[in-house]
């Protein structure tokens, strides 16, 4: 068998993707119920290479949600009820999963400590040695001076992200895992690399909403920078790594081509955060606009 078909009360387009199907010399798998369909997943998936999932209501697509930790890891085609913004919002439950797990690379790092994957070189390292190094920055400077000092740590991460993220989104590994999952770009491109920014552990962060080319707006539910609660609640925000890879990724997408010396393309874009977890937030939140001219 090749493909994997549900269909929830509707025989006719059963009908239609089986005659389709047989008319590419391929095998189909039918199930009309998430009981047996979840049944399936419990065994081996064989030979199945796409997972077609018509959703005839809600209701269905609820029970789908229910258990989607069970499903392949194989592309999926989903054919919604309607286009509703909130069913939109549950079937995106299904292009996260599908995405995230894609994104993931196991990565080790080599004899000298850097781990080379999609196209750059990073480094491992704990979260408190970040964390650390900001606030001792931060807390070193006479208060006139904290702002520019933020500026800095923000610019730092803004460079490292403008050319960490080209990097990603050029890699062999984006381009065999990532892309085939792309369907508008650089809108879906963006929902990609914050997918990437959340598997490599971050930040759990999503694009909520975006304006092509205009705005942005990211929510991070859980990132290594809001770590600092552990030692009491922070006087203001301060996730610059977030702040700083929001715009950069906003540059690559609408900033133009990309330039290697970071003299054109890149600070095009900048991002105020507008929650923090660190705060008092229960969840960070990045608006990034246009940079003034």
């Amino acid at each position: 068998m090749a493909v994997l078909f549900f269909s929830s009360g509707n025989r006719r387009a059963e009908n239609q993707m089986k005659q389709f199907v047989r008319e590419l010399d391929e095998g189909i798998e039918v199930f009309r119920s998430t009981a047996r369909l979840a049944n399936r997943f419990c065994r081996p998936r064989g030979d199945l290479r796409v997972l077609i999932f018509n959703v005839f209501n809600h209701e269905t697509l609820k029970d789908l949600l229910s258990i989607r930790d069970r499903i392949y890891d194989l592309p999926i085609i989903l054919i919604l009820p309607d286009n509703k913004k909130m069913t939109v919002l549950k079937g995106h439950e299904f292009q996260k999963k599908i995405i995230e797990e894609m994104s993931k690379v196991k990565v080790l790092g080599n004899e000298e400590g850097l781990i080379p994957a999609f196209g750059v070189f990073v480094q491992q390292l704990p979260a408190e040695f970040w964390n650390g190094f900001a606030r001792r920055i931060v807390n070193s400077v006479p208060e006139d001076l904290i702002e520019p000092a933020e500026v800095l740590l923000v610019n730092a991460a803004h460079e490292c992200g403008y050319h960490t993220g080209y990097g990603i989104i050029t890699s062999d590994e984006w381009k065999q895992e990532v892309s085939p999952m792309i369907e508008k770009a650089p809108e879906d491109v963006l929902h990609g690399a914050f997918a990437v920014f959340t598997a490599w552990g971050w930040a759990q962060s999503e694009v909520i909403d975006i304006i092509p080319n205009e705005k942005m707006v990211v929510r991070a539910y859980d990132y290594y920078e809001s770590d600092v609660m552990l030692y009491g609640q922070a006087a203001r925000p301060s996730a610059y790594m977030i702040r700083g890879v929001t715009a950069a990724f906003m540059d690559l997408a609408y900033g133009g081509e990309y330039d290697p010396d970071g003299k054109s393309g890149i600070h095009t874009f900048r991002c105020e955060q507008t929650k923090g977890i660190e705060i008092g937030d229960d969840y960070g939140e990045f608006i990034v606009t246009r940079a003034a001219e």
